[in-house]
């Protein structure tokens, strides 16, 4: 399986050009290497790409 996941500081070490590789932290590595998945970093400014994390909240009244 792969998850993508977004840019955040407790998955990726640091950032870069869009489509470079990005580099990931060796915890977030070794989490997934024990759950048996992979991270699939997601593309800088790519709001759509998470889906419903990244798009406006609808408040209820």
């Amino acid at each position: 399986m792969t998850i993508v996941h977004g840019r955040t500081r407790t998955v990726v070490r640091r950032h870069v050009a869009p489509g470079a590789v990005v580099p990931l932290h060796p915890e977030a590595v070794g989490f997934a290497g024990h759950y048996d998945f992979d991270i699939a970093g997601l593309a800088a400014y790519r709001p759509t790409g998470e889906g419903r994390g990244e798009r406006q909240v609808l408040i209820v009244p």
